[in-house]
């Protein structure tokens, strides 16, 4: 069994976070994404597509940036909230903690083909190949930009990097200089209160430092009873941004976090009546992360990069918990040597240590410690092939313990055409690779049958479960991607971005019928069924990659600056995600939404209010049993004085409740999210 961790790391780095020097009194000076007119949206550089600062308007790739204005004039409360204005993203909200985050298909609360970055560190788990969103819940006024890159990105960030990556910014410490505090409640939210200050060292260094406390409360069930996802959060933070020469940066970040995550679970019980209890209990996280990053400018030449962190998280959870340990390295050395070339290379070193616990509805089948290493290397030519022509390629080369190959290779061509100054055209071709999860590979997953399928072999003389059974031969899966895409500014005051795609998908995650037995006792079929010991019946299968599938689909986002005081933003979505099993036929995916649509309207009143709306539509998911629905959020706020700004928050006004999503294996129960307001003050001093 694992050993306490000693406190006395984070302790300290909290302590040397805050051990400041005088700070100097300023105003919140991030603004350099507030405000922006639509010809100066285009010009933001993103990072998340290229690995490199890159105009928006010269990224090959369906990017997407959320601004920290965006942010603010949504008033979304965590990061998945702010990804719903994002054309081609799903976010469904399963509780008041979990939600399923997915671009192109294929969406689940674990969703297994996304990355999400924190200024580079990868918040990411090789138990599902995915992200615990519940622990996701930083600061939002500290975010400078939300980068959104839709479809494949392996070819720079490795497996995994699928269906999309997304690469959270937080501001630099120089443009969160002096004070700020955040605080908000309503009927649904208790306090959700954030403080932050920020200073100066000397001239060549700044800091800021961070305290959150979140307090939220349930939600409700289907037969109008409360659910237990209300949540604590106890969140202490900061980074200090230092420039020791003309030529070097340095950048060091630490977090510390306590976090109680609770959720109405549902059980499944190996006893007499063999069906599901409700228990209501915490998730309980804790965990700490430092990072240090280094960049060194040769001069006009070129730019070498390195980072190096460690994150430690500690999770306590009723149906499958997890201790982690991840140490990465990595340096990238960008090269502008070579006339007409802009050339990317490098390597990252990725390490976990993993200990998992499971429960008798989902558990390992091996030891509960695990090792993996992943190890890649990188490389990228941007290549000016004429005045209006750029051409992209890259590919990555890595290993990863849980993948059947012993090395991936991930190739990508991506062509830019320079329209003219306001418009440009993409065409691109990826390989990119999922590997196995630990889960998939090693995990047994208990069901009620006739949860799903009441009608799959009728008249069954016993209760009766479904095990998905991992057999340590999953491959990895393989993404063949083509996609196209336009950007404009048709007018100075009209924005156009379309991106369309077509994906091939082989090898993908299935479920094979393999037995039927009897329990709790191993006596065989037919003759189990008349001993009085039986209980139950359990349909055994196995995870493997018995499918192929494939997506296709539509994004579009508009940005219309109707009058000098009113903007509109809008975006659509469509995608066909179709799965083949093998032997069977082609069937639509009923995890995802066909269909979404958002409409933001932003209306500055006079100098001092301001009042937004969002509506926004998500098509059924048949899985979940969801229904299509329409919901409206809107936000009035008033700037009392410069430092001073008051708001009022509506979200989900057009009904009372309606649910959004579910858990794949309905281990938890399902929830209504529910209308709810609340009132938010933001202070600046």
């Amino acid at each position: 069994m694992r050993q306490p961790r000693p406190t006395f790391l984070p302790a300290a780095i909290a302590a040397a976070l805050f051990s400041c020097g005088n700070p100097a009194h300023a105003q919140d000076s991030a603004d350099s994404l507030f405000d922006l007119s639509l010809e100066e949206l285009l010009s933001v550089e993103v990072t998340g597509a290229s690995r490199k600062a890159q105009k928006l308007s010269e990224t090959p790739a369906a990017a997407f940036v959320i601004t920290a204005e965006d942010i603010r004039r949504s008033g979304a409360l965590n990061i998945p909230e702010a990804l719903r204005m994002v054309p081609g993203m799903h976010v469904g909200q399963i509780d008041g903690n979990n939600y399923a985050v997915g671009a192109r298909g294929d969406n689940d609360r674990f969703a297994r083909k996304m990355l999400l970055m924190v200024d580079g560190r990868t918040m990411y788990t090789p138990a599902f190949s995915g992200v615990y969103w519940d622990l996701q819940e930083i600061p939002m006024a500290d975010i400078e930009r939300i980068e959104v890159v839709r479809g494949p990105g392996s070819a720079l960030w490795g497996v995994n990097a699928v269906n999309g990556v997304i690469n959270v910014v937080t501001r630099h410490a120089d443009d969160s200089q002096g004070g700020l505090a955040v605080a908000t409640s309503g009927n649904k939210v208790n306090l959700d209160a954030a403080l932050r200050w920020g200073g100066t060292l000397n001239d060549k260094a700044a800091y800021r430092v961070h305290l959150q406390h979140k307090d939220r409360d349930g939600n409700r069930d289907f037969m109008g009873d409360s659910t237990f996802d209300k949540a604590e959060h106890l969140r202490i933070g900061g980074r200090v941004d230092w420039h020791p020469s003309e030529y070097d940066s340095l950048t060091f970040t630490a977090d510390l976090y306590d976090i109680d995550s609770g959720a109405s679970f549902s059980v499944l019980t190996f006893e007499p009546p063999y069906q599901r209890t409700r228990v209501d209990d915490y998730t309980r996280s804790d965990g700490f992360s430092v990072m240090g990053r280094w960049s060194h400018l040769h001069g006009k030449l070129g730019e070498t990069t390195g980072h190096a962190y460690i994150d430690v998280m500690d999770r306590e959870d009723p149906i499958f918990g997890e201790n982690k340990d991840t140490v990465e390295f990595e340096i990238q050395h960008r090269s502008l040597a070579f006339e007409g070339h802009d050339l990317i290379f490098g390597s990252t070193l990725r390490y976990h240590d993993s200990e998992f616990n499971g429960s008798e509805a989902q558990k390992l089948t091996r030891e509960s410690n695990y090792d993996n290493l992943i190890v890649s290397l990188f490389v990228q030519d941007e290549i000016a092939l004429m005045d209006q022509l750029t051409l992209s390629l890259g590919a990555r080369l890595e290993r990863n313990d849980t993948s059947d190959s012993d090395w991936e290779f991930m190739p990508s061509a991506r062509l830019l055409w320079s329209i003219d100054p306001g418009s440009s055209a993409w065409f691109a071709v990826t390989r990119a690779v999922r590997s196995p999860s630990l889960a998939e590979q090693y995990s047994q997953i208990s069901l009620v049958l006739d949860e799903r399928n009441p009608n799959f072999i009728p008249g069954l003389p016993l209760p009766t479960f479904a095990t998905w059974q991992g057999t340590g031969r999953m491959r990895s899966e393989d993404l063949l991607a083509f996609e196209a895409g336009y950007r404009s500014q048709l007018t100075s005051n009209f924005n156009l971005d379309v991106a369309l795609y077509y994906h091939d998908y082989q090898n993908t995650r299935w479920i094979t019928f393999d037995d039927i037995s009897c329990g709790p006792g191993p006596t065989a079929l037919p003759a189990c069924l008349a001993s009085p010991e039986t209980g139950y019946l359990v349909f055994e299968t196995e995870v493997s990659n018995a499918a192929d599938s494939d997506g296709l689909g539509a994004e579009v986002a508009i940005n219309w600056q109707a009058l000098e005081w009113w903007q509109l933003m809008a975006a659509y979505t469509y995608m066909d995600y179709e799965i083949a099993p093998d032997g069977q036929q082609t069937r639509s995916s009923i995890w995802d939404a066909d269909q979404l649509f958002s409409l933001q309207s932003r209306m500055d009143i006079g100098e001092k209010a301001e009042l937004d709306l969002w509506l926004r539509y998500a098509d059924s998911v048949h899985y979940h049993r969801v229904d299509s629905y329409w919901e409206l959020n809107l936000r009035l706020a008033w700037q009392i004085s410069p430092d001073l700004e008051f708001s009022l928050v509506g979200n989900n006004l057009l009904d009372n409740a309606h649910s959004e999503y579910g858990s794949l294996q309905d281990e938890i129960v399902k929830t209504e999210i529910e209308r709810s307001y609340r009132a938010e003050v933001r202070f600046q001093f």
